[in-house]
């Protein structure tokens, strides 16, 4: 109820303003080399991408100042809302717009003399852009921007407008990542939103597109990506992991892992659709995947699946269950989750003639790699 509210209450205000203005010229992130990065062993870590804003002196005179700049440079000194905004894109497609200054900006004129100002402005210090997004060599390379927004008659409030970015993130994030366009579908309507949104702002870049990298190919080229005009700065920082759970992997190995912490940690998707990988896959009624949820439900709630001869569909589950843990999380980690599982259900499974075959060579070759290697005497291997 509250979402309809939400859309209801933003069409209602999207015909109050006009069309966009072509953006002016922008400045530059601080000089960087171009990015230089080979091609990528797919879906081994995870990427993040974070911000930090902060103020030269005193928070209140510099964000004036700095407003008074867009103002002028950008938007001929107009009076109205302004929204500084964080632009990231991939492979075309736009990933987020991450609001981190809005404000009113007022000035009074008596014949050409400037006789007041006012402005009210909130400002994000610092957050998460994205986490623990699947790099692979798709989602490797990342455009980014930092874009100001103008309407003298629109205006949505601050949290209003995160909401709707995140809502939106949500969707298009979710959209980009194998296995989880399920997950993606209630939130589809808010990108179209966003941009909808936007469009009716008056819009221009304050800093030019820049690419950036997760995985880098030359330690020595930096990720991390500074403006400053000396009155604000800000830095955007590309970060990998290797693992959700993190605290027991090290030198490519897990260590001492737990397999109930890791069903309960390790998650896919991004925002609001971000959940546990065994419960994304436990809601999922898609045809190609009803059977495999059908499995999951019998190993874990101790009922039987497929009585009779359908019983030999158990070493195809578990591989069709290990490929799913590949499309929504790293390598490292679906190994990790496969591992878990076979531990977790090791007395329901074992009740199946050919549940040994879940411990193959193919299926748990990964498994070894990762320091995860089964104990033979439960899981003997098939002859």
């Amino acid at each position: 109820m509250a979402r309809r509210s939400l859309l209801a209450g933003l069409m209602l205000s999207l015909w109050l303003a006009g069309p966009a203005l072509a953006p002016a010229k922008a400045d530059v992130f601080e000089k960087t080399d171009d990015p230089k990065f080979a091609a990528i062993t797919s879906r081994l870590v995870y990427g993040f991408a974070t911000f930090d804003l902060t103020f030269t002196g005193n928070p209140k005179n510099s964000a004036e100042k700095f407003l008074k700049s867009i103002s002028e440079q950008k938007f001929n000194k107009s009076n109205g809302n302004y929204i500084v905004t964080l632009e990231m894109t991939m492979n075309g497609h736009k990933l987020l717009s991450e609001p981190i200054i809005s404000a009113r900006w007022e000035r009074d004129k008596f014949l050409f003399l400037t006789t007041s100002t006012k402005t009210a402005f909130e400002a994000k210090r610092d957050g998460v852009l994205l986490e623990n997004f699947v790099i692979d060599n798709e989602t490797n390379k990342v455009e980014i921007k930092i874009r100001a927004y103008f309407s003298n008659q629109l205006n949505i409030d601050f949290s209003l407008f995160k909401e709707i970015a995140d809502l939106s993130k949500t969707a298009t994030v979710s959209a980009l990542v194998p296995g989880a366009g399920a997950v993606a579908a209630a939130y589809e309507s808010f990108a179209p939103l966003l941009d909808k949104l936007l469009s009716r702002y008056e819009q221009s870049d304050i800093v030019e597109e820049k690419t950036g990298v997760f995985t880098l190919l030359d330690p020595g080229f930096g990720n991390k990506f500074n403006y400053s005009d000396g009155q604000v700065s800000i830095n955007i920082y590309l970060n990998t992991k290797d693992s959700q759970l993190g605290s027991s992997f090290a030198m490519g190995k897990f260590t001492d892992p737990d397999f109930e912490l890791a069903l309960a940690t390790v998650k896919a998707g991004v925002g609001a659709a971000r959940a546990r990988v065994l419960d994304i896959i436990s809601d999922d009624d898609s045809p190609p995947n009803a059977e495999l949820k059908s499995f999951v439900a019998a190993m874990t709630l101790g009922t039987k699946f497929h009585e009779g001869p359908g019983v030999a569909k158990i070493r195809q589950m578990c591989g069709a269950m290990k490929d799913r843990f590949n499309g929504l999380v790293t390598t490292r980690d679906a190994s990790l989750l496969y591992w878990a599982f076979l531990r977790k259900n090791r007395g329901v499974m074992q009740s199946y003639p050919d549940a040994s075959t879940c411990a193959d060579a193919t299926l748990t070759e990964s498994l070894t790699r990762y320091g995860l290697a089964l104990n033979p005497a439960e899981w003997p291997l098939p002859p």
